[in-house]
């Protein structure tokens, strides 16, 4: 296992925010993808946007504030990565940034975003490229390959088995979506142990079966050479016996 340093933002309900600029037909549009982090499903997200033009000066609104870019008509589960979207935007704009400004789920209710509260973790992860975290690692992604470490809690959150720290008042993981309850039940040191002692018991048994096969061909392969070779005497027999009383 490796430690790994993470940071994460309680306060955000997206995270990973990707945006470029696409020019087609003497139109700009803004290409955008993130990923929900916030737990539940996502219907309606709404940024801050910032541009500059070709010169690097900055493009605002009439009253000199950023201006907002909305995409609607969302289904984004949690931990769920939305498709890169596009939305025309200003013709001017050649950079643009965009933040987090507010979100709408499936249930109705808005949250706005309250600005930045963040916490830097460690995770104890499993490697992909070490011989000795194989056997766990394999468990894990068995159930989502984006496991790689056991949950647990810790004083400012719970740690999920993707290693994605949420706040303690939630019980879906933001980076993954997973239940709670339901990580902690498969994913402990305890359940991944007892899953590895079931999994080598597993394979031993197919050891047996496997070997238990081969003597059993084994022993009819005997049994046929045995039966082909007294089949051989017999007919050697025969033929000697025959060859003998018709030469009288």
């Amino acid at each position: 296992m490796k430690s790994v340093e993470k940071k994460v933002d309680f306060n955000a309900h997206i995270a990973d925010i990707q945006v470029s600029l696409i020019r087609e037909e003497g139109k700009n549009y803004a290409q955008i993808a993130c990923k929900n982090v916030s737990g539940k499903i996502i219907t309606r997200i709404s940024f801050w946007a910032s541009g500059t033009d070709y010169f690097g000066d900055a493009i605002k609104t009439e009253d000199g504030t950023d201006f907002v870019i909305t995409q609607n008509g969302l289904s984004l589960k949690p931990g769920e990565s939305m498709e890169p979207c596009r939305i025309e935007i200003n013709d001017e704009i050649r950079n643009l940034d965009l933040k987090e400004k507010e979100v709408e789920f499936a249930d109705g209710v808005c949250e706005a975003y309250a600005g930045a509260e963040e916490h830097i973790y460690h995770a104890d992860c499993f490697m992909e490229d070490s011989y000795w975290d194989k056997p766990e690692l394999d468990i894990l992604k068995k159930i989502d390959v984006r496991f790689c470490s056991y949950p647990k809690e810790t004083a400012v959150g719970w740690l999920c088995a993707c290693a994605y720290l949420n706040r303690t008042d939630r019980s879906v993981c933001g980076g993954c979506g997973h239940n709670k309850n339901e990580v902690f039940l498969t994913c402990s040191k305890e359940a991944v142990a007892k899953q590895k002692q079931a999994d080598q018991e597993a394979f031993e048994e197919k050891m047996r079966q496997m070997e238990a096969h081969r003597k059993k061909v084994d022993r009819i392969e005997t049994a046929k050479f045995f039966a082909e070779v007294l089949l051989t005497l017999l007919l050697l027999f025969l033929a000697g016996y025959l060859f003998f009383h018709f030469r009288k």
